[in-house]
């Protein structure tokens, strides 16, 4: 009965439609389990163990069921997949191929930086021998061609001296052939014999200034002393020099001026301008000064103000680098209050601090006497103890010890500690210090005001501060010339005289001053310096410590010689002045065992061969470092054997 139901024309028909419909079906679970397969890139044995539509439903339910946790894992799966087919279609089928590899598995997670990597390295290989001459570069080879260039340029200075010695030497007259008296050269030999009664200077060289001249081609002379001993018409000069022209006045320099042929001019106008402010006070209230007493004498026009007014700028040189001071640290606080971190600075080799940089020595409170003298005997006393003990080691090591020299805010400070050092001397019954104040010495002992310590530099400086608070507990805010419109000049002079350390001695710390924005800068300048003299050197190790290289293959540099036990800082310093890394000494925590030089940013900004390959490795040869130069070109194509290469100069040095 069955069969003939289906037999019906009404049941074929049905039957037909829903054959139809199950082929439709069939053929759309083909499509999908084909397009499943491809975008899993895999096929239909391995994951539906067959052909889609040959495997019985009840076993795809059990294949599949373990899986309905997780589809997030499938979606992962299908993004590889994507990602892969991607590759291949940019050309990166190879990496696609390593990155199923077992190294390729265990750097799953970084595939972009190592893409990138890879990249890069190709496009620098691909510059390197674009460039015929980085294309042949070694480091060794282009060691030597640096080295020659440096002999070179020594020679090539040496060369021109002695080019100019011989040319005056050929102008020079035979002092000691036969002449009349009436001659120049004649007048000239007859003085030179006489032991008395010569003509006066200004008259020998008003008669014979040429051949003077001709025997003595470079005079050495204040300007004042130019207007006393040299006639107009006289004589005249192919160049005249002036050395610290921030402190020469136009009107004493006209002279020097009208008789050269060309002038240039040295000089600061960040330090003192022509000054008499304590010559104007000698006997008053140094303390009350104001700007009205005091005027003249701190707004005196300097012939370098004048030049840097009227000469263009094509006729000036800056002299931007500052390598006196074997520490940054003394001269870090002037570079940014003063020169806008523009001065280039070097640093010394040294990984921690140790006897170096700026240190504040606190006096007790409450000494300064206002009305009797201007001065603070209580911190004179303690200068000159410090004095005497500085002196005394350096006596007990030889007299080999660093120099010293006492700079004071005011003449009344700088007698007080004059005299407390006299005192000191003269009630030592041993004298063991003695040698040290002898005057004789290659940079003898000094106590010196900041309106006279300009052009003077020690190892050491004491800076007397010298003002505070009185026996009743009152401070005023007025600091003597420090108080007048460039009295900061006077300050940047006096805390840049140190090559190794400076001790600020005060009864004064930077939260005891209330400076405002009104302030004079001066007295704002003397409280940022007191608390960078008090927090600064701490500040500045810190600074050093989180200090990282900006980038460029220093860094990976870096990163493989701590991998081979070196301990390594990087910028070492500041600007262009700075060494890219410094292989601390494994046996004294305190110093650089050697320093490396990169082709990085420090090298690039050099303005020229001189600057980069002889004047400032010679610098910091200077400063004590060991250098080895390390080229980037070396680096991406032998980066083994330059660690190898610098591991090796570490231990030699």
């Amino acid at each position: 009965p069955a069969v003939a139901a289906l037999a019906a024309p009404e049941a074929r028909v049905a039957l037909g439609a829903a054959a139809e419909a199950a082929a439709t079906a069939l053929g759309a679970l083909d499509a999908w389990a084909a397009g499943f397969v491809a975008t899993l890139a895999t096929t239909d044995a391995a994951w539906f163990g067959g052909p889609a539509r040959a495997v019985p439903f009840d076993a795809l339910v059990a294949r599949h069921a373990p899986l309905g946790g997780q589809l997030d894992a499938l979606d992962d799966a299908c993004a590889y997949v994507e990602a892969v087919r991607r590759c291949e279609a940019a050309g990166l089928a190879s990496f696609a191929a390593w990155s199923e590899t077992e190294t390729g598995a265990a750097a799953r997670g970084r595939f972009a930086a190592a893409v990138e990597r890879l990249l890069l390295r190709r496009v620098a290989e691909a510059r390197l021998a674009a460039d015929p001459a980085l294309a042949a570069f070694r480091g060794e080879d282009h060691a030597a061609v640096v080295e020659r260039f440096r002999a070179a340029d020594r020679a090539g200075l040496l060369a021109n001296r002695a080019r100019v010695v011989e040319r005056l030497l050929a102008r020079r007259p035979d002092v000691g052939a036969g002449t009349s008296r009436a001659t120049k050269l004649g007048l000239l030999r007859a003085q030179m014999r006489l032991k008395r009664g010569h003509l006066p200077i200004r008259r020998l060289l008003e008669r014979a200034g040429d051949v003077v001249q001709a025997v003595t081609p470079c005079f050495l002379m204040s300007p004042l002393s130019v207007a006393h001993h040299l006639a107009p018409g006289a004589v005249a000069f192919d160049v005249v020099v002036f050395d610290e022209a921030s402190q020469v006045e136009p009107a004493d320099a006209l002279g020097a001026v009208a008789r050269a042929r060309q002038v240039v001019l040295f000089g600061d106008e960040r330090q003192l301008p022509p000054t008499s402010f304590f010559s104007r006070l000698e006997g008053g209230d140094e303390d009350l000064a104001t700007e009205d007493d005091a005027a003249a004498a701190g707004r005196l026009e300097s012939v370098l103000s004048l030049a840097l007014a009227r000469l263009p700028d094509r006729n000036r040189a800056p002299l931007r680098w500052h390598y006196r001071s074997r520490d940054p640290s003394l001269v870090a606080f002037s570079n940014r209050e003063f020169y806008e971190g523009g001065l280039v600075t070097f640093p010394a080799p040294r990984a921690r601090r140790h006897e170096a940089g700026v240190y504040l020595r606190p006096v007790a409170p409450g000494g300064y006497r206002r009305g009797a003298g201007q001065y603070d005997p209580t911190e004179a006393r303690a200068v000159a103890e410090a004095v005497m003990a500085h002196a005394r080691a350096v006596v007990a090591a030889g007299g080999a010890g660093p120099s010293l020299g006492v700079g004071a805010m005011s003449v009344a400070q700088q007698r007080a500690i004059e005299d407390e050092v006299e005192r000191l001397r003269r009630d030592d019954p041993t004298k063991a210090a003695e040698a040290f104040f002898a005057t004789d010495r290659d940079e003898p002992f000094f106590v010196k005001n900041l309106e006279t310590i300009q052009g003077d530099e020690r190892d050491v400086v004491f800076v007397s501060v010298g003002y505070g608070a009185d026996a009743s507990g009152r401070l005023t805010m007025n600091f003597g010339p420090l108080n007048l419109a460039d009295g900061w000049r006077r300050l940047n002079v006096l805390v840049t005289r140190a090559r190794t350390r400076v001790e600020v001695f005060s009864t004064l710390r930077a939260d005891d001053l209330r400076a405002t924005d009104a302030s004079p800068r001066g007295v704002r300048a003397l409280q940022a310096y007191l608390a960078y003299a008090e927090r600064g050197v701490a500040e500045e190790d810190a600074r050093r410590a989180e200090r990282t290289h900006p980038g460029g293959f220093e860094t990976a540099l870096a990163a493989a010689l701590r991998a081979r036990g070196l301990e390594v800082h990087a910028s070492v310093g500041e600007g262009p002045g700075a060494v890219d890394l410094a292989v601390v000494h494994p046996r004294r925590a305190d110093a650089y065992a050697l320093g490396l030089a990169s082709d990085g940013d420090a090298y690039r900004t050099g303005a020229t061969t001189r600057d980069r390959d002889r004047l400032r490795p010679e610098v910091l040869a200077r400063m004590g470092w060991r250098l080895e130069r390390v080229w980037s070109a070396d680096w991406l194509r032998r980066p083994k054997a330059v660690v190898d290469r610098v591991v090796a100069r570490a231990a030699e040095a």
